[in-house]
């Protein structure tokens, strides 16, 4: 603000104050992970600077930090970033948890007890303050010393920028900086919009990461058109659903959740407490809509937690939107952006408009049971795979062929498989049935009894429905007895003559079908050579024990031994295999490796065909590939990059089997050099894959978020591609 002229705001990039990482001699990797930084010099906001007694409202100055008040105070302080726990947790994560008294007495400081016995502490707080402030309080006697060195920095005799709009008015001159004005308060005029009477609260709940990017898309949406059009509703960011307490709401919130399921269509974790909160309470007449994250490949348990959660809200007085509640399907597309999207259009309508939600959602539409369409949807949707090889000695990882057919997949899409149930439980159940096993089922087509109960129903889960059992209600029958019972055990223990009085129909679509298992493909389809080597992919299955595919159904397989799959695409991985992708930093365990592989063999294919075609195969974007295994998966691991290796596709490879210091491959970018390069790629718009379990790939992005000093995974948007996958199938 120079003299006579209007106060305007300016930028400073961040590249003008670079933050300081804060690193420990001795602790190199816990500090490296915890991503501790602080800013190289203070801040200084409307002061000014004394000299003699005159006051500069606007000259140059830079402060500066001692140590002790960064760690100390700034970093440390409950009230500020409270970063103490988390240094304590890095640095000693088996001592968290041990009891004062199991300490030996050199560890214990009882300031009690000197207390108690009239001791006083020998010491000025003054000079315990700085390495003792964050830790005990004691800050108590009242203000320093009045000292006031100059120059110094001290408050401004009156406000410069109210100085300056007073003189304005007084001298009814304009501004020499009109456009600097007007565009100050076009951003006043964003930064705080006019008090909006609805809130719009975005939640989720997930076991995973897509539910949380979908409430995201939702928030940004919703808060674009509220700008964008200046309607009258505030949308909040989005949080998991048991972060607060819904019975604060108020009659103009509108509640909008994104539900994923876990298991056989339950709650997931980060929801359950609202869910038993609001099973007995009433709730303000706030609004609601729910969108299911679900795959209808789980066949009964489709969008299942959506389903609980929508009766529940409605059962506690929340009111409906009429799109209140909108069913995602992964197993069409993953995620399924365009059904949200769909719904996006009509949202902020009905938010703004409560009277257009009079009619709301048919519960119908929720409370709808399974009926035999729906099985014959199922059914159908699976076809027939056979094995082409198998190795039975196999004690981690397996390398499995399976021959597809007529079926045609791409580079890094999935096989959703269900693993068959046991011969002699089949037999056992069609026994029970009074059927015959060549017998075919009538609601469903060409299939047999004996192909349905071992390719599509697992046995030794009980039904999911008893609805039809309740015919043979009697004195001696009670249909609840059967609820916790395995199928055939459930079966064998109805009354006499009930298949005079039961569909058997009914009985078969109220089974428990097999939960489908999802494997990443290994390899990658053959672009030039001959139908019959297309027909054949690659799987790597991690071998758990006493997993139904991988273990019990493997195990005893052999060559041209069929069972049901279908190929289901992964879209959200298929912008990697774009060749103008640019450069990929990936993060894999285990069998994450899978699609790590199928991309290695796509970009090895492509250098052979630019090669071929006279053309330099070398690819420009390589790939930096942190990869952790079992050490007896080693041979099978450099299996699938020496062709990768060979045709030049990597600019860095880490490899990293299991070992007994525990030491993990995501680690390795906080080494030397590796940092560095690692962070040039990703903020020169690089992609960044994670292929991990769920804990693993927490990991990875703490790491990330450490090394960019942001939430990576917010930061890169749709170029943070992750894809966690259960190890125990």
């Amino acid at each position: 603000m120079a003299e006579g002229e209007a106060p305007v705001i300016t930028d400073m990039s961040v590249g003008d104050f670079p933050l300081t990482h804060i690193r420990h001699p001795r602790y190199e990797l816990p500090f490296d992970k915890l991503g501790l930084r602080w800013v190289p010099a203070p801040a200084l906001s409307q002061l000014g600077f004394d000299i003699g007694g005159v006051q500069y409202t606007a000259s140059p100055f830079i402060g500066w930090f001692m140590d002790a008040e960064i760690g100390v105070r700034d970093l440390a302080d409950e009230s500020r970033y409270n970063v103490l726990p988390d240094v304590v947790t890095a640095l000693y994560p088996d001592e968290l948890h041990r009891p004062l008294d199991q300490l030996p007495e050199s560890e214990r400081l009882n300031l009690l007890h000197f207390k108690k016995h009239g001791f006083r502490l020998p010491a000025d707080p003054y000079w315990l303050a700085p390495p003792q402030g964050s830790i005990v309080p004691i800050w108590h006697r009242g203000g320093a010393p009045h000292y006031q060195p100059k120059p110094l920095i001290c408050r401004h005799q009156e406000d410069p920028v109210k100085a300056w709009k007073r003189r304005q008015r007084d001298s009814g001159r304009e501004t020499q900086n009109p456009d600097a004005e007007i565009e100050r308060s076009s951003a006043v005029s964003t930064l705080y919009p006019p008090e909006m009477k609805i809130r719009v609260m975005v939640y989720y709940c997930s076991a995973g990461t897509t539910a949380v990017k979908l409430a995201g898309a939702v928030h940004q949406s919703l808060q674009n058109h509220s700008r964008q059009y200046q309607q009258g509703f505030q949308v909040l960011e989005p949080r998991p659903l048991d972060s607060t307490d819904l019975s604060k709401l108020s009659r103009d919130d509108v509640v909008i959740l994104v539900a994923s399921s876990t298991g056989r269509g339950d709650v997931p974790l980060n929801g359950q407490r609202t869910v038993e909160r609001l099973e007995r309470a009433h709730l303000p007449e706030a609004r609601f809509a729910i969108f299911g994250n679900g795959d209808s490949s789980y066949f009964g348990t489709f969008n299942g937690a959506a389903r609980i959660i929508f009766r529940i809200f409605k059962n506690a007085g929340l009111r409906q939107l009429n799109d209140s509640f909108v069913e995602g399907d992964n197993a069409k597309e993953s995620p399924p952006w365009k059904r949200l999207e769909t719904w996006l259009d009509n949202l902020p309508h009905q938010i703004t408009n409560p009277d257009a939600n009079a009619n709301g959602l048919h519960d119908s539409i929720v409370d709808r049971k399974p009926r035999a369409e729906d099985l014959k949807d199922f059914v159908n949707s699976y076809s027939r795979f056979a094995l082409d090889y198998c190795p039975h000695s196999q004690r981690n990882l397996r390398k499995v062929a399976v021959s597809s057919g007529s079926h045609s997949y791409s580079a890094m899409d999935y096989l959703v498989v269900l693993a068959p149930s046991r011969t002699d439980q089949v037999h056992q159940v069609i026994r029970l049935l009074r059927k015959k096993s060549h017998s075919k089922v009538a609601i469903l087509d060409q299939v047999s009894y004996f192909d349905f109960f071992r390719d599509f129903v697992q046995l030794e889960d009980p039904f999911r429905d008893m609805h039809w059992a309740e015919k043979l209600e009697c004195a001696d029958f009670d249909a609840k007895s059967l609820a916790k019972l395995p199928v055939a055990e459930a079966l064998r223990a109805l009354p006499s003559g009930w298949h005079r009085k039961v569909d058997v129909d009914d009985i078969l679509i109220s089974m428990p079908t097999i939960s489908p298992r999802t494997f990443s493909i290994a390899s990658t389809p053959k672009l030039t050579e001959s139908i019959a080597e297309k027909c054949q992919l690659e799987l790597l299955v991690q071998t758990k024990r006493d997993g139904k595919f991988s273990e019990r159904y493997l195990s005893s397989a052999k060559a041209g031994d069929c069972f049901r799959a279908k190929i289901q695409p992964a879209t959200k991985l298929h912008r990697l295999c774009d060749k103008d992708v640019g450069p990929i930093v990936a993060f894999v365990t285990g069998s994450g490796f899978a699609p790590m592989q199928s991309l290695l063999r796509l970009r090895a294919q492509h250098a052979r065909e630019a090669d071929n075609n006279g053309e330099s195969g070398r690819i420009e974007n390589q790939i930096s590939l942190f990869a952790g295994f079992r050490s007896d998966d080693t041979k099978l691991i450099h299996e699938g990059i020496d062709e990768a290796v060979a045709s030049d596709l990597f600019d860095m490879l880490f490899l990293m089997p299991s070992n007994s210091v525990k030491a993990r491959v995501q680690d390795k970018v906080f080494q030397p050099g590796i940092r560095e390069r690692v962070e040039a790629k990703i903020r020169g718009g690089g992609h960044v894959f994670v292929c991990t379990n769920r804990a693993a790939a927490t990991d990875v992005a703490a790491n990330l978020n450490a090394i960019l000093g942001c939430d990576v995974r917010g930061a890169l948007g749709d170029k943070y591609v992750e894809d966690t996958f259960d190890p125990a199938q």
